[in-house]
């Protein structure tokens, strides 16, 4: 038996089943049992008082600071702990690096990022410094360390937990992550439409500047091709010809509609830990169009499920699109491939099945233990 621990509170599969990380919970519930998954969010007034605490007047840099203030991760400590009293799992597993799990029982943990990573590729997304840094990273290398095993969304995480945070290699495994969309038929698809997607909160670091700039190219050489932007709910003042800006959308049948009515995904992100979008679209038969930088590589295959550009080359993105949007046959092959490997590969129940020998062996010497204490 399971128990997670999470700052997500939609991976709670059992009250929100369509939850953005709940899909991993519900394939380890279906392998092992999982009794819960709790959310050890703050109380409402200690919350608003960190919040204030940590005020910037850009939403994404504040959001920031909270979430890795160093006495906000203790706090979320004290209150895990206090969830997990009583709790009859052997294993905990862990979702990201935002509170320390209590010493009580072994423990994994699936992440898509390392502090250092995003230091070093995104300098906005680490606002820590001096002490605050220092403290941080403590908590965080300690987390690693004391983890029975480490499962990163790539290797490009991977690497960075052996060769920075000093991470035994054999406790880390790469074990990439599953479509939280379903995989759908490709029996009446088309790849015609000439319709680029793009889905993404953060307008900037997700590459929209870099794609508004190469759309300009991309509708010159082909003037019925459309540009559909979603999650980004600030509108710039003036749009290329073609470009639909759709704003949130949060009913996810409508998305799932808009992926399969679409020819080819694109995002060209700055710094993209993982980008779980790809396979979202990849579910749906969409070829992806992304930059060549972080995690990318690992999940589109350049010239078969899509292609990779140099991060902020507009021209190289524009001749991506047009190649893709002008070329259907080229789109349906690649989008065919993406949804193969999908569907065998990028699924929660195959990247269980990855972590299962590492999570047994953590289940199976609580067991030996136990063992020897009741003798």
């Amino acid at each position: 038996m399971l128990v997670g621990l999470s700052m997500d509170a939609s991976a709670n599969f059992r009250r929100f089943p369509r939850g953005k990380n709940a899909l991993m919970f519900e394939a380890l519930n279906r392998r092992y049992g999982v009794e819960a998954v709790h959310h050890p969010a703050l109380s409402p007034p200690d919350r608003k008082l960190r919040q204030l605490r940590a005020f910037h007047p850009d939403q994404n840099t504040w959001r920031r600071r909270f979430n890795l203030d160093p006495r906000t991760f203790e706090a979320r400590t004290v209150r895990a702990k206090a969830m997990l009293e009583g709790s009859a799992a052997n294993v905990l597993v862990l979702l990201h690096t935002l509170v320390a799990p209590p010493s009580d029982r072994p423990y994994v943990h699936h992440m898509d990022t390392t502090y250092r990573l995003t230091e070093r590729f995104f300098p906005e997304g680490a606002p820590l410094r001096g002490s605050a840094r220092a403290r941080w990273l403590e908590q965080e290398t300690e987390v690693y360390r004391g983890a029975s095993a480490l499962f990163p969304r790539s290797t490009w995480v991977a690497r960075s937990l052996i060769d920075e945070y000093g991470c035994e290699p054999d406790r880390v495994l790469a074990v990439g992550c599953g479509a939280n969309l379903p995989i759908l038929t490709l029996e009446r698809r088309r790849w015609d439409s000439q319709t680029a997607l793009f889905v993404g909160l953060e307008w900037g670091r997700k590459g929209g500047p870099t794609l508004l700039r190469a759309w300009e190219r991309v509708v010159a050489a082909c003037p019925r091709a459309r540009l559909q932007v979603i999650g980004i709910p600030r509108r710039p003042r003036k749009l290329p010809p073609g470009v639909e800006w759709l704003g949130e959308i949060r009913d996810r049948d409508r998305m799932a509609a808009l992926f399969a009515n679409a020819s080819v995904f694109v995002m060209p992100s700055n710094y993209e830990p993982w980008g779980n979008v790809f396979l979202e679209a990849m579910a749906s038969g969409l070829p992806c169009v992304g930059a060549n930088v972080c995690a990318m590589p690992e999940i589109i295959r350049h010239g078969q499920t899509g292609l990779l550009v140099p991060r902020r080359d507009h021209g190289a993105l524009a001749q991506a699109l047009i190649e893709l949007l002008d070329d259907p046959a080229a789109a349906e092959t690649m989008g065919r491939a993406g949804h193969d490997i999908v569907s065998t590969r990028w699924n929660w129940d195959a990247v269980v099945d990855r972590m299962a020998p590492y999570i047994e062996h953590a289940r199976d010497s609580v067991s030996a233990y136990r063992a020897t204490e009741a003798r």
